[in-house]
């Protein structure tokens, strides 16, 4: 696990003084960071080719940015809080 660690280019030092949970999080998050950052690299190099190749058939920016995400509700907000911090039954 330590050499996943390194290779996401977290501290290895840090990692000792986390638990198994932590640096499952810090990994996860860790990945979907760099998930977002080659999607955004692969969005800019389309974008680059279209706009020097054929500028007239340039797409919508949906089609790089994704649909819009629907913003949640305070309750909703507040739901995930008490689950993600094991307070389910506080919600009754």
């Amino acid at each position: 696990m330590l050499e996943t660690w390194i290779e996401a280019g977290l501290d290895p030092a840090q990692f000792w003084d986390l638990t198994p949970r932590e640096a499952q999080t810090w990994l996860r998050g860790a990945l979907a960071a760099m998930k977002n950052r080659r999607r955004e690299i692969y969005a800019a190099a389309r974008l680059n080719h279209i706009i020097q190749h054929n500028p007239k058939n340039f797409p919508e920016m949906s089609e790089f940015m994704g649909e819009p995400r629907k913003r949640a509700s305070p309750a909703e907000i507040k739901r995930k809080l008490f689950l993600a911090f094991g307070m389910a039954g506080a919600l009754n």
